[in-house]
C-alpha cells in the first residue's frame, strides 16, 4: 500500500476508504406513569386533563438522531465499536408534560335555562355555540452539548467536552435571564486532539446532558355555531385562535463549544454557546372558517 497516510492506517479496515455497518446493537428504555381525568357536567361542560411523567434512555438516539425544533439531535457516537458510554438520557426525553381540554356549550336554546320558550328564530342565533380550549405545557429535551471534533480523520463520529468537577453546567431561573446563556460552557473543557502514542482522548460528556433546553407552552382556543337552515341543511361557522396568547417559543441555544482562550483570572469561549437565537413555531393566528351541510 502506496502514499497511504498514517491515519488511513489505523483505520481497523485500512484497505477501504469507508465502510457502513448496520447492526442491532441499541438498548432503549422508556418508562412512564400517566394520569387522565375527563369528566362530563350536567350543564353541558366537558374537561379533561392528562399528564405524563416520562423517562427515556438510550444509546441509539442520541448517537444517530437528527435535530428538529424540538430537540437538539446529536454528531454521533464517540466510538463506533463501544456504544456502552454512550447509555444517557434520550435527545427525545421529555420528563413532563401536561395537557387540559374543555368544551362548554353555551346553555342557552329553546325550551332551556336563559331562554325559555322564545320563537324559532331567536333560538337560532343563540343557540348552538360552543367553546373549545386546548392547552399544552410541557419540558423540553435534554441539550446535546457538543464541541469540534478532532478525531474524524481517525474514524469517530464525534468528540464529546470534558466535565469540569465541581462546576454546574446548569443555570436555574427565569427564561428571560437566560437567553444569551442558557447554560454555562465554563462547566466544560474543550477534549484535545490526539498526540502520538496517546491514544485516541474521548470526553467524558454523556450524549445528551442534564440540562434541558426552553420549555413549550401552547393555547389553542375555538369557537363554533351551528344553523340549521332546514331539515337537510345546515351551517357551521368556525373561528379558532392559534397560539391565542401570543407565547414566544425559543428555540434550542447554540450548543457547540469551540476553541477557549485563557488568562490568569478566566477561561472564555468564542462560541456564542449557550445563547438563544432564534424563536419556533409561529406568533397568535386567527382563522375563521365555515362549512355548509345538505
Amino acid at each position: 500500500m502506496k502514499n497511504q497516510t498514517r491515519a488511513q492506517t489505523l483505520l481497523p479496515f485500512l484497505q477501504h476508504q469507508s465502510i457502513t455497518l448496520a447492526t442491532s446493537l441499541g438498548r432503549s428504555d422508556f418508562n412512564a406513569l400517566d394520569i387522565r381525568v375527563q369528566k362530563r357536567f350536567s350543564k353541558d361542560v366537558m374537561i379533561l386533563a392528562a399528564y405524563t411523567w416520562s423517562s427515556n434512555w438510550d444509546d441509539i438516539w442520541g448517537a444517530y438522531g437528527s435535530s428538529n425544533t424540538l430537540n437538539s439531535g446529536n454528531n454521533g457516537p464517540q466510538d463506533v465499536y463501544n456504544l456502552f458510554p454512550e447509555y444517557a438520557r434520550a435527545t427525545n426525553d421529555i420528563p413532563n408534560r401536561f395537557i387540559f381540554a374543555g368544551s362548554w356549550e353555551l346553555p342557552a336554546r329553546r325550551g332551556k335555562r336563559f331562554l325559555g320558550n322564545v320563537n324559532r328564530f331567536a333560538n337560532e342565533i343563540v343557540e348552538g355555540w360552543r367553546f373549545h380550549d386546548v392547552m399544552i405545557v410541557q419540558k423540553k429535551s435534554p441539550l446535546a452539548i457538543t464541541q469540534t471534533s478532532n478525531l474524524t480523520s481517525y474514524g469517530n463520529n464525534t468528540q464529546r467536552l470534558t466535565i469540569i468537577p465541581g462546576v454546574s453546567p446548569c443555570k436555574s431561573g427565569s427564561l428571560e435571564t437566560r437567553i444569551l446563556q442558557h447554560f454555562n460552557p465554563l462547566a466544560f473543557a474543550v477534549t484535545p486532539p490526539p498526540v502520538a502514542g496517546g491514544g485516541l482522548p474521548y470526553g467524558n460528556q454523556p450524549c445528551a446532558s442534564n440540562c434541558y433546553g426552553p420549555g413549550y407552552i401552547n393555547t389553542d382556543l375555538s369557537l363554533n355555531k351551528k344553523f340549521r337552515l332546514s331539515e337537510r341543511v345546515h351551517a357551521e361557522l368556525c373561528a379558532e385562535a392559534l397560539n391565542a396568547f401570543d407565547t414566544s417559543q425559543f428555540s434550542t441555544p447554540a450548543l457547540s463549544i469551540g476553541s477557549c482562550s485563557t488568562t490568569a483570572n478566566s477561561t472564555s469561549y468564542n462560541s456564542g454557546a449557550g445563547k438563544i437565537t432564534g424563536t419556533l413555531g409561529f406568533p397568535r393566528l386567527v382563522q375563521l372558517g365555515g362549512q355548509l351541510t345538505f
